[in-house]
Order: C-alpha cells, then structure tokens, then sequence
C-alpha cells in the first residue's frame, strides 16, 4: 500500500465522496497551490537534497498530484516551468507551475519553496458547484458555491473526525489481515512517479510532454 494519505486529510476525504455520489455532478477542473519557506529546513537534511528526497514534487507535490488523479482520472499531457532563485540550505525548486490535461478535466498547480510564507489552498470546478479554500488542512475554511453564486452550508457531521493517518494505517491493516482490498496501490503509487518524472522532463526541455493512463510518457 502508497501512503498517499492526503485522500484521508479533511476536506479532500468528503470532496472525494461527493465526486463518488455526483453531489454536484461532474468535477472538470481544479487550481491548487502549496508552497513554502525552504529557508526552515536545515542544512544536510535528507529533504533538502534532491538526491534524497527527489525535489518538491517528489516530496511535498506529488500527494496534491495524486489528488488531482483522483478527481480527472488518467492524465494525457503536462507542461512545466520551474524556476531557482534563491540561496536557501534546500535544494528545492523555489517555483513550479504545472498544466495538466487529464482524460475529465484540466489542473493547474503550483508550488515550490521559494515563499516567504506558506500557503496551501484550492478551487474546484464542478458541474453544479465550486469548491474554493484558502487553507486547505483547515475543513471549516471550505466554502461551496452553487449556481448564482449562493453558498451552499455544508452539513454537520459530514466531516471525520479519525485522524487520517490513523485512518490509513485501519485500512493498511485490514488489508494486511484479508478483510478489504489495498485501498492505495502499487501501480497507483508507480503511475504518481511516472507523472512527476513526466513534468520534470517538461521543465527540462520547456516541451508539452505527452503521457499514457499510467502517467509514463508516449
């Protein structure tokens, strides 16, 4: 099993029920970005070293990534810039911008650790609503906005209260055990690192690179 355990983190576990029900119909884009300050990680440490930790889309993106995969689908093409600027301890991108064609819809997401100060935020396009927030970790910060703009009120008790990597590691068991299914597999995990390989090709050489439904390149 892939720990890809932000489908446990609220909002994100309700939205994907909502998508599963049609709630609010067909969701068919999405504009996400995480970023932060690098400066807070300290010299040495594997996570700053891109030969340890892979860059910021192998460590931090690639979870909002498997989100967005979540919600489209397959994805079929990628273009990427990114950008290092500043003199920090990491060695991170200090800014990278994604665009994403997936088989039901088109992403936008940005991140990289060349901010002043962190910010992690969302707005999601649905056919009969969009889901808009500017801190994505914080549940009551989710605002839905059906047609004409009015805001829909989200129901109590809708969201878990499980902490989501206690959730993850319940469903890790019961599938060690024979009770359900691996939730998060090995070819999805596979598929995520083909995708991100797939954008940091494209920051290379500035090309839309073109990928299958196991996000490798074709």
């Amino acid at each position: 099993m892939v720990g890809h355990v932000l489908r446990y983190y609220e909002p994100y576990r309700t939205i994907y029920g909502w998508q599963r029900e049609g709630r609010f119909g067909r969701f068919y884009g999405a504009s996400i970005w995480r970023v932060t300050d690098g400066r807070r990680i300290q010299e040495g440490h594997w996570r700053a070293l891109r030969s340890q930790s892979g860059g910021f889309l192998y460590e931090v993106g690639i979870h909002e990534l498997d989100m967005l995969r979540c919600l489209f689908g397959a994805p079929r093409s990628v273009r990427a810039l990114s950008r290092k600027e500043l003199t920090m301890a990491t060695e991170w991108e200090d800014l990278v911008t994604v665009q994403l064609d997936f088989c039901d819809g088109t992403a936008t997401y940005e991140g990289g650790a060349g901010s002043h100060v962190g910010r992690y935020g969302f707005r999601l396009y649905a056919e009969g609503a969009t889901l808009i927030s500017d801190a994505a970790f914080d549940r009551t910060a989710l605002h839905v906005y059906g047609p004409g703009g009015e805001e829909i009120s989200i129901p109590e008790g809708m969201y878990s209260d499980e902490h989501p990597v206690e959730a993850e590691l319940r469903d890790w068991l019961a599938a060690l055990r024979g009770e359900a299914e691996v939730p998060i597999t090995g070819e999805e995990g596979m598929a995520n690192v083909a995708l991100v390989e797939a954008i940091y090709h494209s920051t290379e050489t500035g090309e839309i690179i073109h990928v299958d439904e196991k996000g490798k390149e074709r």
